[in-house]
């Protein structure tokens, strides 16, 4: 009225769309919401983002269109400077599944053969189409994707594709009313207002209405079809239903009956359909139609949180009706990543999931390396997407397939981590020790090991599943098998296990230094033993460490004739007093070997 101020609450609208008169001021809180199309959830979201300075400007033009106006922005002077010069085109960002739908309907397959002021982006019109291919719009026998007689039918209705789908595929099960009240209010604002007893303070953001869409379908029953939008809000199950918002909804489901070509009769508004009763409860099949890869598993023990088809994590609050149901048919999304919230769905039974979509299941066998329990794991699985119909234990898993998941561990693992035998452990020294000196002979290095694993250790675990089963491997013979049979007799001699000394004794050679192996023996026993012993035909000496009686080095030698003349009378001078009962000769060249002490009294 004259001499009262007016103020317009408005959305982004008013930046281009909307011309109001007598605006003087603009307040501009410098914020815009933005539809940004999420691929992982496969749906679309309103995101707060900052202005741009292009939409700023149109904002500020809204006053003084027709008189001087002020614009207040409600940001500081140094933000101003770091606005994006323009909005980014919606088409970057928007769900392309419209799009490639009317394009496949004009005979288009690829975009990029028209002239765009902003061309599609390949990946999300990729995923566009895969996603009409699976609603049976576009046909899935070739690359082109051409639009099938069910897409005509989709592109003929005033819906988006996946209502579109879900109406028809209601249609073809006699469930057209059914099919049409969904529809209308997926396409609709939601008719539920979560501020009732029902679940206030489930989230952060406050209460949330149910999100059983069933509930909804209720509602729109309850009133009858068409009616009038007046007569104020009314309750259900404890949320407050919007009567403008379910009159729309209403007059939209009767509207798309009727171009199916099968409305139903009209029906006293006081009356419940009775009749329609029980097909409410193929609400969460037909949603599944229409949101394919939204069908949604419960997680177990960690009610009430789910995964999607897709992999996407959802939750649902404690205390909603649908908290226990195993599988769900999800219609909306809130949040963002890494967990949604479940807004609306409905639930759906594993026999509905199996038969509708039985030809996108997958039936396999797994047979893999668990790190957790060090052991092969082997399961027969059902999969839809991410989720796991049937997971159970396969008993009779391919031999060679577990032996192959088996090996993966162990590289896995490191080779560091087997259990070696001492015997083993010698084996790949001595074969170290004639890879260094002749690369004729296998590599047994960690790296070489790993890339032949299936051939030296492949056949030496057969029907083995664990990490601890790999304690009955002989080691030895594994490593040998890549040996021929002149090889491994020839590896005898050329690097033998063991050397007879002078006294007769029999010591093992030490091959852990493959570039000098060792031979540790007590001095007294090597008497007269002139030259230093060779591996390898006389090409490689021995590193002596000749020890004291003690079992400690005296000295560390290659050059065991030059020891004798030298430094053995230095080791002599210093040893016999210490130990007076092991002999210690003028003339070791000629003394008798021995690995005794002098009886008592010499």
């Amino acid at each position: 009225p004259p001499g009262a101020r007016k103020i317009v609450l408005s959305t982004s609208v008013a930046e281009t769309s909307l011309t109001i008169e007598g605006v003087r001021i603009v307040v501009d809180g410098g914020l815009s919401r933005l539809p940004r199309f999420d691929p992982r959830a496969g749906l679309t979201r309103l995101e707060t983002v900052r202005v741009s300075r292009a939409s700023a400007d149109q904002r500020r033009g809204r006053a003084g269109r027709v008189a001087p106006g002020v614009c207040y922005r409600l940001w500081d002077q140094h933000e101003d400077h770091a606005l994006v010069p323009r909005t980014r085109p919606e088409i970057l960002d928007a769900d392309l599944t419209p799009l490639a739908l009317e394009l496949a309907d004009a005979g288009i397959s690829d975009p990029t053969s028209l002239r765009w002021l902003d061309t599609p982006r390949a990946g999300p019109f990729a995923q566009a189409r895969e996603l009409l291919t699976q609603l049976g719009a576009l046909t899935a026998a070739d690359s082109t994707g051409r639009i099938t007689a069910h897409g005509k039918q989709m592109v003929a209705l005033p819906l988006q594709p996946r209502l579109a789908h879900l109406l028809l595929g209601a249609q073809s099960r006699s469930l057209t009313r059914l099919g049409a009240e969904i529809a209308a209010l997926l396409e609709e604002r939601d008719l539920l207002r979560g501020d009732g007893p029902y679940n206030a303070g489930a989230f952060s953001s406050g209460g949330a209405p149910p999100s059983d869409l069933r509930l909804r379908v209720e509602a729109v029953r309850r009133g009858g079809r068409g009616g009038d939008p007046g007569g104020g809000d009314v309750s259900l199950a404890g949320a407050r239903i919007d009567r403008d918002a379910l009159y729309r909804v209403r007059t939209l489901a009767d509207d798309l009956e009727r171009r199916l070509g099968s409305p139903s009769p009209r029906r006293d508004s006081a009356k419940t359909h009775g009749a329609d009763a029980d097909d409410i409860a193929s609400t969460g099949a037909l949603l599944a139609l229409a949101f394919p890869d939204r069908v949604a598993q419960r997680r177990a023990g960690l009610e009430p949180r789910y995964v999607l088809r897709s992999g996407v994590g959802a939750a649902l609050p404690k205390h909603d009706a649908l908290h226990d149901a195993e599988y769900l048919a999800v219609a909306e999304l809130d949040g963002a990543p890494p967990e949604y919230r479940i807004a609306r769905a409905a639930p759906i039974s594993l026999d509905e999931i199996m038969e509708d979509f039985v030809a996108q299941i997958v039936r396999d066998e797994i047979v893999e390396w668990h790190d957790a329990t060090r052991s092969v794991r082997a399961r027969r699985r059902t999969m839809l997407g991410a989720i796991a119909i049937e997971d159970v234990a396969l008993r009779d898993a391919d031999a060679v397939q577990v032996r192959d998941a088996l090996l993966q561990g162990v590289v896995r693992e490191g080779l560091g981590a087997l259990p070696w035998s001492a015997g083993g452990t010698r084996i790949r020294e001595r074969l170290a020790f004639m890879h260094t000196h002749d690369t004729s002979w296998p590599d047994v290095s960690d790296d070489a090991l790993t890339a032949t694993i299936s051939d030296w250790l492949g056949p030496h675990v057969d029907g083995m599943r664990r990490f601890t089963d790999l304690e009955r491997v002989d080691w030895s013979d594994a490593l040998l098998s890549q040996l021929a049979w002149d090889r491994r007799s020839a590896l005898d001699r050329l690097a033998p296990t063991h050397l007879e000394v002078p006294s007769g004794s029999r010591v093992q050679v030490d091959y852990s230094e493959p570039t000098a192996p060792v031979l540790a023996v007590k001095l007294q026993e090597v008497f007269g033993w002139t030259t230093t012993p060779m591996l390898l035909d006389g090409r490689v000496p021995l590193t002596l460490h000749l020890l004291s009686p003690a079992q400690r080095p005296v000295q560390v030698t290659r050059d065991l004739a030059g020891f004798w003349r030298t430094s053995y009378f230095e080791v002599r001078k210093e040893m016999r007093g210490r130990y007076p009962r092991h002999p210690w000769p003028d003339d070791p060249l000629t003394a008798v070997p021995t690995k005794r002490v002098k009886p008592r009294g010499t």
